[in-house]
Protein backbone atom coordinates (compact mmCIF):
# COMPACT_ATOMS: atom_id res chain seq x y z
CA UNK A 1 0.00 0.00 0.00
CA UNK A 2 1.17 3.57 -0.66
CA UNK A 3 -0.83 6.61 0.27
CA UNK A 4 0.08 10.30 -0.57
CA UNK A 5 -1.54 13.56 -0.56
CA UNK A 6 -1.26 16.92 -1.85
CA UNK A 7 -2.54 20.51 -2.06
CA UNK A 8 -2.73 22.90 -4.84
CA UNK A 9 -1.98 26.69 -4.88
CA UNK A 10 -1.75 29.65 -7.13
CA UNK A 11 -3.27 26.89 -10.08
CA UNK A 12 -5.53 29.75 -12.11
CA UNK A 13 -7.17 26.83 -14.09
CA UNK A 14 -9.96 24.57 -12.62
CA UNK A 15 -8.41 21.11 -13.51
CA UNK A 16 -10.65 17.79 -13.98
CA UNK A 17 -8.25 15.03 -13.51
CA UNK A 18 -5.18 14.27 -11.43
CA UNK A 19 -2.94 11.25 -12.21
CA UNK A 20 -0.67 9.85 -10.32
CA UNK A 21 2.69 7.26 -10.67
CA UNK A 22 5.41 5.64 -8.12
CA UNK A 23 8.49 5.64 -9.20
CA UNK A 24 11.25 3.95 -7.64
CA UNK A 25 14.98 5.23 -7.14
CA UNK A 26 17.77 3.40 -8.00
CA UNK A 27 20.38 2.43 -5.38
CA UNK A 28 23.43 4.65 -4.68
CA UNK A 29 22.10 7.42 -7.09
CA UNK A 30 21.58 10.76 -6.08
CA UNK A 31 18.49 11.23 -8.09
CA UNK A 32 17.77 8.97 -10.67
CA UNK A 33 14.06 7.15 -11.00
CA UNK A 34 12.10 4.96 -12.72
CA UNK A 35 8.40 4.42 -13.17
CA UNK A 36 6.54 1.24 -11.35
CA UNK A 37 3.94 1.49 -12.75
CA UNK A 38 1.85 3.47 -15.62
CA UNK A 39 -0.35 6.45 -14.47
CA UNK A 40 -3.20 6.53 -12.70
CA UNK A 41 -6.56 8.47 -13.27
CA UNK A 42 -7.94 10.10 -10.44
CA UNK A 43 -10.41 12.44 -11.21
CA UNK A 44 -10.48 15.89 -8.90
CA UNK A 45 -8.89 14.14 -5.19
CA UNK A 46 -6.39 15.80 -3.03
CA UNK A 47 -5.31 12.39 -2.04
CA UNK A 48 -4.89 8.28 -2.57
CA UNK A 49 -4.42 5.06 -1.46
CA UNK A 50 -2.46 2.73 -3.53
CA UNK A 51 -2.66 -1.02 -3.27
CA UNK A 52 -1.30 -4.06 -5.13
CA UNK A 53 1.85 -2.50 -5.11
CA UNK A 54 4.78 -4.71 -4.37
CA UNK A 55 7.17 -2.42 -2.65
CA UNK A 56 10.51 -4.37 -2.45
CA UNK A 57 12.12 -3.81 1.19
CA UNK A 58 15.15 -1.36 0.92
CA UNK A 59 14.28 0.57 -2.36
CA UNK A 60 13.23 4.29 -1.66
CA UNK A 61 9.34 5.10 -3.65
CA UNK A 62 7.91 8.44 -4.61
CA UNK A 63 4.61 9.74 -6.05
CA UNK A 64 4.53 11.55 -9.34
CA UNK A 65 1.25 13.79 -9.55
CA UNK A 66 0.10 15.34 -12.71
CA UNK A 67 -2.79 17.67 -12.61
CA UNK A 68 -4.98 17.44 -15.98
CA UNK A 69 -7.59 19.79 -17.94
CA UNK A 70 -8.55 17.19 -20.88
CA UNK A 71 -5.79 15.94 -22.20
CA UNK A 72 -2.87 18.48 -21.40
CA UNK A 73 -0.85 18.06 -18.36
CA UNK A 74 1.49 19.93 -16.21
CA UNK A 75 5.00 18.04 -16.01
CA UNK A 76 5.03 15.79 -13.00
CA UNK A 77 5.49 17.17 -9.20
CA UNK A 78 7.21 14.69 -6.75
CA UNK A 79 6.96 13.82 -3.39
CA UNK A 80 10.25 13.50 -1.11
CA UNK A 81 10.11 9.74 -1.45
CA UNK A 82 9.68 6.91 1.21
CA UNK A 83 12.29 4.30 1.67
CA UNK A 84 10.43 0.86 2.80
CA UNK A 85 12.15 -0.81 5.94
CA UNK A 86 10.14 -3.91 7.29
CA UNK A 87 12.72 -5.43 8.85
CA UNK A 88 14.49 -4.78 12.54
CA UNK A 89 18.48 -3.27 12.10
CA UNK A 90 21.08 -5.75 11.85
CA UNK A 91 23.38 -5.94 14.45
CA UNK A 92 27.35 -6.59 14.73
CA UNK A 93 30.29 -6.89 17.06
CA UNK A 94 30.64 -4.73 20.23
CA UNK A 95 34.25 -3.99 22.58
CA UNK A 96 33.74 -2.68 26.37
CA UNK A 97 36.91 -1.67 28.16
CA UNK A 98 35.90 -0.94 31.82
CA UNK A 99 38.01 1.51 34.22
CA UNK A 100 37.14 2.68 37.86
CA UNK A 101 38.57 4.38 40.32
CA UNK A 102 37.79 4.47 44.26
CA UNK A 103 34.92 6.80 43.70
CA UNK A 104 33.16 6.31 39.65
CA UNK A 105 33.58 3.71 36.88
CA UNK A 106 33.88 3.99 32.74
CA UNK A 107 32.77 2.26 30.42
CA UNK A 108 34.24 3.00 26.71
CA UNK A 109 32.55 1.24 24.06
CA UNK A 110 33.15 0.20 20.14
CA UNK A 111 30.15 -1.03 17.89
CA UNK A 112 29.65 -2.00 14.68
CA UNK A 113 26.75 0.53 13.54
CA UNK A 114 23.60 -0.77 13.12
CA UNK A 115 22.42 -1.38 9.19
CA UNK A 116 19.40 -2.20 7.51
CA UNK A 117 19.79 -5.55 5.81
CA UNK A 118 17.89 -4.54 2.18
CA UNK A 119 20.09 -1.57 1.39
CA UNK A 120 22.86 -2.63 -0.53
CA UNK A 121 24.53 1.13 -0.44
CA UNK A 122 26.72 1.43 3.19
CA UNK A 123 25.90 5.04 3.95
CA UNK A 124 21.86 4.89 2.97
CA UNK A 125 21.75 1.33 5.15
CA UNK A 126 23.61 3.51 8.23
CA UNK A 127 21.05 6.39 7.63
CA UNK A 128 18.33 4.34 8.25
CA UNK A 129 18.96 3.48 12.40
CA UNK A 130 17.62 6.78 14.15
CA UNK A 131 18.97 6.31 18.14
CA UNK A 132 21.01 4.23 20.37
CA UNK A 133 19.73 3.34 23.96
CA UNK A 134 21.96 1.49 26.85
CA UNK A 135 21.35 -0.72 29.73
CA UNK A 136 22.87 -2.71 32.34
CA UNK A 137 21.96 -6.36 32.16
CA UNK A 138 22.37 -9.76 34.74
CA UNK A 139 20.33 -10.52 32.63
CA UNK A 140 17.54 -8.97 33.71
CA UNK A 141 17.54 -5.03 33.52
CA UNK A 142 19.56 -3.50 36.14
CA UNK A 143 18.92 0.06 34.71
CA UNK A 144 16.44 1.75 32.96
CA UNK A 145 17.55 2.19 29.05
CA UNK A 146 18.46 5.81 28.32
CA UNK A 147 19.77 7.06 25.39
CA UNK A 148 23.57 6.94 24.15
CA UNK A 149 24.92 10.06 24.13
CA UNK A 150 28.13 11.88 22.75
CA UNK A 151 27.99 9.28 19.94
CA UNK A 152 30.78 9.74 17.59
CA UNK A 153 30.45 8.00 14.29
CA UNK A 154 33.78 6.01 13.16
CA UNK A 155 33.07 4.87 9.04
CA UNK A 156 32.01 1.64 10.03
CA UNK A 157 31.87 1.95 13.82
CA UNK A 158 30.19 4.08 16.95
CA UNK A 159 32.21 5.40 19.81
CA UNK A 160 30.57 6.27 23.40
CA UNK A 161 31.66 6.69 26.76
CA UNK A 162 29.25 5.93 29.95
CA UNK A 163 30.08 6.78 33.37
CA UNK A 164 28.79 6.26 36.45
CA UNK A 165 29.20 7.83 39.87
CA UNK A 166 30.70 4.24 41.76
CA UNK A 167 32.43 1.51 40.46
CA UNK A 168 30.65 -1.60 39.16
CA UNK A 169 30.33 -4.59 41.76
CA UNK A 170 31.57 -8.17 39.54
CA UNK A 171 29.90 -10.60 42.05
CA UNK A 172 28.07 -11.71 39.43
CA UNK A 173 28.49 -11.05 35.16
CA UNK A 174 27.37 -7.82 34.24
CA UNK A 175 26.74 -7.33 30.41
CA UNK A 176 26.04 -4.20 28.69
CA UNK A 177 22.39 -4.02 25.99
CA UNK A 178 22.68 -1.71 23.14
CA UNK A 179 19.44 -1.21 21.59
CA UNK A 180 19.50 0.11 17.95
CA UNK A 181 15.96 1.77 16.86
CA UNK A 182 15.51 2.35 12.60
CA UNK A 183 13.08 5.24 11.48
CA UNK A 184 9.96 3.38 11.54
CA UNK A 185 10.58 1.56 15.77
CA UNK A 186 12.01 -1.33 14.99
CA UNK A 187 14.38 -2.28 17.06
CA UNK A 188 17.08 -4.94 17.58
CA UNK A 189 19.81 -5.19 21.19
CA UNK A 190 22.86 -6.37 21.03
CA UNK A 191 25.01 -7.19 24.51
CA UNK A 192 28.13 -7.81 26.16
CA UNK A 193 30.23 -8.76 29.13
CA UNK A 194 31.84 -5.32 30.55
CA UNK A 195 34.44 -7.58 32.27
CA UNK A 196 35.05 -11.40 30.80
CA UNK A 197 32.68 -13.74 32.68
CA UNK A 198 34.06 -16.55 31.71
CA UNK A 199 37.45 -15.60 32.01
CA UNK A 200 39.66 -18.47 34.58
CA UNK A 201 43.91 -17.44 33.51
CA UNK A 202 42.26 -14.11 35.93
CA UNK A 203 39.17 -14.68 37.22
CA UNK A 204 36.84 -11.17 36.67
CA UNK A 205 34.03 -12.20 38.51
CA UNK A 206 33.71 -13.29 42.14
CA UNK A 207 30.97 -14.60 43.65
CA UNK A 208 30.25 -13.48 47.12
CA UNK A 209 30.69 -16.14 49.77
CA UNK A 210 26.55 -16.11 50.80
CA UNK A 211 24.54 -17.15 48.03
CA UNK A 212 20.65 -15.81 48.70
CA UNK A 213 18.95 -19.57 47.25
CA UNK A 214 15.43 -20.94 47.33
CA UNK A 215 13.92 -24.41 47.34
CA UNK A 216 11.15 -26.37 45.64
CA UNK A 217 7.22 -24.78 45.85
CA UNK A 218 4.94 -26.32 48.29
CA UNK A 219 2.21 -23.79 48.10
CA UNK A 220 1.41 -20.76 46.85
CA UNK A 221 3.63 -18.53 48.61
CA UNK A 222 5.01 -21.37 50.31
CA UNK A 223 8.55 -22.82 50.19
CA UNK A 224 10.67 -25.79 51.02
CA UNK A 225 14.03 -26.36 52.89
CA UNK A 226 16.96 -26.34 50.56
CA UNK A 227 19.79 -28.63 51.14
CA UNK A 228 23.66 -28.73 50.20
CA UNK A 229 25.77 -31.81 51.00
CA UNK A 230 29.23 -31.22 53.03
CA UNK A 231 32.16 -30.37 50.42
CA UNK A 232 29.36 -29.79 47.08
CA UNK A 233 28.86 -27.43 44.88
CA UNK A 234 25.66 -25.61 44.92
CA UNK A 235 24.23 -25.49 40.98
CA UNK A 236 21.72 -22.67 41.18
CA UNK A 237 22.77 -18.93 40.54
CA UNK A 238 21.90 -16.48 43.37
CA UNK A 239 18.48 -15.38 43.72
CA UNK A 240 17.42 -12.05 43.98
CA UNK A 241 13.07 -12.32 43.78
CA UNK A 242 12.06 -15.32 46.09
CA UNK A 243 8.43 -15.83 45.86
CA UNK A 244 8.31 -17.50 49.13
CA UNK A 245 6.85 -15.80 52.80
CA UNK A 246 7.32 -18.66 55.16
CA UNK A 247 11.23 -19.36 54.38
CA UNK A 248 14.81 -17.24 53.38
CA UNK A 249 17.51 -19.77 52.96
CA UNK A 250 21.06 -19.56 51.76
CA UNK A 251 24.44 -21.15 51.14
CA UNK A 252 28.16 -20.59 51.34
CA UNK A 253 29.47 -23.60 49.52
CA UNK A 254 33.03 -22.01 49.25
CA UNK A 255 33.70 -22.05 52.92
CA UNK A 256 34.76 -24.94 54.97
CA UNK A 257 34.91 -23.78 58.70
CA UNK A 258 31.59 -25.90 59.98
CA UNK A 259 30.70 -22.79 62.60
CA UNK A 260 29.28 -19.95 61.91
CA UNK A 261 26.82 -17.50 63.23
CA UNK A 262 23.91 -16.20 61.21
CA UNK A 263 21.65 -13.09 61.03
CA UNK A 264 18.87 -11.75 58.33
CA UNK A 265 19.14 -8.40 58.34
CA UNK A 266 16.26 -6.10 56.70
CA UNK A 267 17.16 -4.03 54.17
CA UNK A 268 15.22 -1.15 52.23
CA UNK A 269 12.37 -2.53 50.49
CA UNK A 270 14.45 -1.92 47.30
CA UNK A 271 17.73 -1.47 46.24
CA UNK A 272 18.22 -0.12 43.17
CA UNK A 273 22.43 0.11 43.21
CA UNK A 274 22.83 -3.46 43.83
CA UNK A 275 24.76 -3.47 40.44
CA UNK A 276 27.43 -0.75 42.59
CA UNK A 277 30.10 -1.87 44.84
CA UNK A 278 29.26 -1.72 48.54
CA UNK A 279 30.27 -1.49 51.82
CA UNK A 280 29.75 -4.65 53.96
CA UNK A 281 26.97 -4.81 55.98
CA UNK A 282 29.38 -6.85 58.55
CA UNK A 283 30.65 -3.67 60.77
CA UNK A 284 31.11 -6.20 63.77
CA UNK A 285 32.20 -9.40 63.98
CA UNK A 286 29.03 -10.90 65.14
CA UNK A 287 26.19 -10.92 62.78
CA UNK A 288 23.18 -11.20 65.43
CA UNK A 289 24.83 -7.26 66.99
CA UNK A 290 23.91 -6.07 63.79
CA UNK A 291 21.11 -3.16 63.63
CA UNK A 292 18.04 -4.23 61.84
CA UNK A 293 18.29 -7.95 63.18
CA UNK A 294 15.28 -9.90 62.58
CA UNK A 295 16.58 -13.65 63.31
CA UNK A 296 19.88 -15.02 64.00
CA UNK A 297 21.50 -18.39 65.20
CA UNK A 298 24.23 -20.72 64.39
CA UNK A 299 24.73 -23.78 62.37
CA UNK A 300 27.86 -26.44 61.20
CA UNK A 301 26.36 -26.49 57.72
CA UNK A 302 27.82 -24.47 54.75
CA UNK A 303 23.58 -23.52 54.42
CA UNK A 304 20.36 -21.83 56.53
CA UNK A 305 17.03 -22.57 56.10
CA UNK A 306 15.03 -19.68 58.02
CA UNK A 307 11.82 -20.41 59.01
CA UNK A 308 8.87 -17.76 59.75
CA UNK A 309 6.02 -18.45 61.19
CA UNK A 310 2.43 -16.79 60.36
CA UNK A 311 2.77 -14.04 62.52
CA UNK A 312 6.31 -13.36 61.15
CA UNK A 313 5.63 -14.06 57.31
CA UNK A 314 7.75 -11.76 54.98
CA UNK A 315 5.48 -8.74 53.64
CA UNK A 316 6.35 -8.32 49.65
CA UNK A 317 8.75 -6.14 48.43
CA UNK A 318 10.81 -5.96 51.29
CA UNK A 319 14.25 -6.42 51.02
CA UNK A 320 16.65 -9.20 53.34
CA UNK A 321 20.35 -9.83 53.72
CA UNK A 322 21.79 -13.05 55.06
CA UNK A 323 25.06 -12.46 56.77
CA UNK A 324 27.56 -14.82 58.61
CA UNK A 325 30.69 -14.68 60.87
CA UNK A 326 33.60 -17.57 60.84
CA UNK A 327 36.45 -17.24 62.89
CA UNK A 328 39.72 -18.39 62.13
CA UNK A 329 40.93 -21.72 62.85
CA UNK A 330 43.23 -24.27 61.84
CA UNK A 331 41.93 -27.31 60.04
CA UNK A 332 44.29 -30.24 59.13
CA UNK A 333 43.77 -32.02 55.27
CA UNK A 334 45.29 -35.92 55.45
CA UNK A 335 48.75 -34.52 56.67
CA UNK A 336 48.70 -30.56 55.79
CA UNK A 337 47.48 -28.28 58.19
CA UNK A 338 45.66 -25.24 56.41
CA UNK A 339 44.21 -21.49 58.12
CA UNK A 340 41.28 -20.98 57.54
CA UNK A 341 40.63 -17.00 57.65
CA UNK A 342 37.94 -15.19 59.62
CA UNK A 343 34.76 -14.83 57.61
CA UNK A 344 32.82 -11.68 57.70
CA UNK A 345 30.36 -11.57 54.91
CA UNK A 346 26.74 -11.06 53.65
CA UNK A 347 24.43 -11.79 50.37
CA UNK A 348 23.77 -9.19 47.86
CA UNK A 349 20.00 -9.60 49.56
CA UNK A 350 16.41 -10.36 47.86
CA UNK A 351 13.34 -8.87 47.77
CA UNK A 352 10.38 -11.00 48.61
CA UNK A 353 7.91 -10.80 45.38
CA UNK A 354 4.61 -12.46 46.34
CA UNK A 355 1.98 -11.34 43.68
CA UNK A 356 2.56 -11.79 39.42
CA UNK A 357 2.82 -8.68 37.33
CA UNK A 358 -0.43 -6.16 37.38
CA UNK A 359 -2.13 -5.99 33.84
CA UNK A 360 -2.13 -3.19 31.78
CA UNK A 361 -3.25 -1.64 28.67
CA UNK A 362 -1.38 -0.30 25.73
CA UNK A 363 -2.91 3.20 24.19
CA UNK A 364 -2.21 4.85 20.86
CA UNK A 365 -3.81 7.87 19.78
CA UNK A 366 -5.99 8.18 16.98
CA UNK A 367 -6.09 4.23 16.92
CA UNK A 368 -9.48 3.77 15.41
CA UNK A 369 -10.30 -0.10 14.53
CA UNK A 370 -6.55 -1.26 13.73
CA UNK A 371 -6.20 1.69 11.40
CA UNK A 372 -4.04 4.60 12.49
CA UNK A 373 -4.30 8.40 10.98
CA UNK A 374 -1.93 10.64 11.92
CA UNK A 375 -2.76 14.74 10.76
CA UNK A 376 -0.21 17.59 10.13
CA UNK A 377 -0.64 20.96 9.64
CA UNK A 378 -2.05 20.74 6.55
CA UNK A 379 -4.34 17.57 6.75
CA UNK A 380 -4.32 13.95 6.47
CA UNK A 381 -0.68 12.68 6.04
CA UNK A 382 -0.82 8.86 5.68
CA UNK A 383 -2.93 5.86 6.95
CA UNK A 384 -1.59 2.54 7.87
CA UNK A 385 -2.55 -0.07 10.34
CA UNK A 386 -0.88 -1.51 13.89
CA UNK A 387 2.34 0.40 13.18
CA UNK A 388 4.56 3.35 14.51
CA UNK A 389 4.37 6.30 12.14
CA UNK A 390 6.53 9.32 11.76
CA UNK A 391 5.10 12.22 9.97
CA UNK A 392 6.61 14.79 8.16
CA UNK A 393 5.05 18.21 9.13
CA UNK A 394 7.25 19.96 7.07
CA UNK A 395 4.51 23.21 4.90
CA UNK A 396 3.71 22.13 2.08
CA UNK A 397 4.82 24.31 -0.95
CA UNK A 398 2.26 25.18 -3.78
CA UNK A 399 1.97 22.09 -5.62
CA UNK A 400 3.99 19.69 -3.37
CA UNK A 401 3.27 16.02 -3.02
CA UNK A 402 4.03 14.22 0.55
CA UNK A 403 4.09 10.80 1.22
CA UNK A 404 3.82 12.06 4.69
CA UNK A 405 7.24 10.00 5.72
CA UNK A 406 10.72 9.15 4.84
CA UNK A 407 10.34 5.71 5.75
CA UNK A 408 7.50 2.96 5.88
CA UNK A 409 6.65 -0.26 7.83
CA UNK A 410 5.50 -3.39 6.76
CA UNK A 411 2.18 -2.78 6.23
CA UNK A 412 2.85 -0.01 3.70
CA UNK A 413 3.12 -2.48 1.07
Amino acid sequence: MFAAYWEVTGFNISYTDVQISVERKFHGSDDLWHTVDGYTSLGVADNTVLSGLSLDPGHTFRAAVMFCVVRVCTRPVHSNGVTVVPHPPVAGGINITYSETEISSQLEVAMDRFRDRDIPATSESYAVIERYEWSLIDPGLLTEWAPVANLTDQESQVLFKISFSRPLDFSKCRRLAVRGYNKVGLTTVVSADVRNCSAFDEIMVKPLFVIDATGSKIAQGIGNDIILEQNALWPMLDVDYPPYKNILSAVWPSLRHRKYKWAVVAGDKLDPTSHFKRQSLMTVSDPCALADVIKCGETGKEYVNVHFDQKEELPHGHRFYVCIHADEMEVTYEKWPTVLEEVNACSDGITVDLTPPSESSITIQGLIENVYQAYNRVGLATVITSHALEVDTTPLLSGQVSDGRSSASPQQR
